[in-house]
């Protein structure tokens, strides 16, 4: 079952991908995800389910085997909306699927059309973003 969630875990640990560190400090924002509004929650939420859907169209599924799995990319965002870096934070187990996934997101040119709001656009240009995935993503 595919999942996406911004998160403000920004961190230098080895495993964890970090998104645009050298230019937080500059900005010295206090925009993240876990503080926007409910309105712009709703805006930032509907925009992440249109990138889950764009990554999904070159998404080219392997077939379902049977077995349990279940695995994590983490990404990044460009200052335009499409991917700055990409990681397998968790592999699931079943090779196939995680390059399936990883070659969808890379082929994704634009997963957002970036917000005019600075706060909105800043959740999603400094924030992690998670992509969740399982044996639910399988061809049957």
């Amino acid at each position: 079952m595919l999942g996406c969630v911004g998160c403000a875990n920004i961190s230098t640990d080895r495993n964890e991908l970090v998104c645009h560190l050298e230019e937080i400090e500059k900005r010295k924002t206090e925009c993240v995800a876990k503080n926007l509004s409910p309105e712009l929650k709703q805006v930032y939420t509907s925009a992440m389910k249109e990138g889950i859907e764009k990554i999904l169209s070159n998404y080219n599924p392997p077939k379902y085997d049977g077995g349990k799995y279940s695995g994590e990319i983490n990404f990044c965002l460009n200052a335009n909306g499409g991917i700055d870096s990409a990681m397998l934070y968790k592999a699931s187990g079943h090779r196939g699927l995680d390059v399936a996934m990883m070659k969808a997101i890379k082929k994704t040119k634009d997963i957002i059309a970036v917000p005019d709001n600075e706060c909105l656009a800043n959740s999603f240009y400094f924030n992690q973003l998670k992509l969740y995935y399982d044996q639910n993503d399988m061809q049957l």
